[in-house]
């Protein structure tokens, strides 16, 4: 019983597009819960429009190991509209929870391509690597664990994301808002361990129910250089302004005292 449970154990994968960022996110979910999981060597596979010129994708990791493209195929004759890149990992230590959806990378392609064209290898209809133009090439997906065992089940749908789950990559940096207490109306914001190499900045001020009141997107030297205006319909409110850039992602409250 013990073994048949084990080998129920399946990591599912799937891409999404964050729209703020202009950058791709690779996800895994698992129908497990396990902390410190152990996975051996993987592949994920991704697959773009052959029009797209680049020979080796600039991969930024989040979990589950040192990720990089280190196999490409671009135009292969079986399927010349298409490239293929396999994304591997030697593994690393992962706590995973049943259903959770955890970043394992990202990336980013130009700007002038459609996000809907980019996918995960599909490993039962996408070309093996004995077809013409493979070169020998697997680009099938695979995520093995320390005992040997197959655990990647399936890839999902292309998803959109408006934001990046606040939740998936840890914050490298300090968000801090000033006066906090907020007595005028209006608040700046201050930011550190990060710089404007490390692009636009998204800020987004709800109030304790998630009902968004603005949104701001820009570098870090504009969004420390700007006053922001609370409505006064929020006076005497607590509110939430809650910092997404590519180091992550940090909270802060506000205290709306007027």
């Amino acid at each position: 019983m013990a073994f048949g449970a084990d080998a129920q154990k399946k990591l599912n994968l799937f891409i999404k597009y964050d729209s703020n960022f202009e950058r791709y996110e690779v996800f895994v979910k698992p129908n497990f819960s396990q902390k410190n999981f152990i996975w051996g060597p993987a592949q994920i596979s991704l697959v773009l429009p052959s029009n797209v010129l680049v020979e080796k994708i600039q991969v930024r990791n989040v979990d589950g190991g040192t990720w990089e493209d280190n196999s490409v195929v671009i135009a292969p004759e079986v399927r010349p509209e298409l490239s293929f890149h396999g994304i591997s990992s030697g593994g690393d230590k992962v706590d995973l929870v049943e259903n959770y959806e955890s970043v394992l990378f990202y990336f980013s392609l130009p700007k002038n391509l459609s996000p809907n064209s980019v996918r995960l290898f599909d490993n039962v209809n996408d070309p093996k690597s004995n077809a013409k133009g493979m070169l020998g090439g697997d680009f099938r997906n695979t995520i093995v664990d320390i005992t040997g065992v197959e655990r990647f089940s399936e890839i999902q749908l292309f998803q959109e994301s408006k934001i990046v789950e606040p939740a998936l990559i840890p914050a490298e940096f300090q968000a801090s808002i000033y006066p906090n207490v907020v007595r005028d109306n209006n608040f700046s914001v201050s930011l550190e361990g990060i710089t404007e190499k490390d692009g636009d900045v998204l800020m987004i001020l709800t109030d304790l129910n998630g009902k968004e009141i603005s949104r701001h997107k820009m570098g870090k030297s504009n969004i420390e250089n700007q006053k922001f205006t609370i409505p006064k319909i929020y006076n005497g409110n607590t509110l939430l302004a809650r910092f997404i850039t590519a180091k992550g992602t940090a909270t802060k409250r506000i205290i709306s005292d007027n």
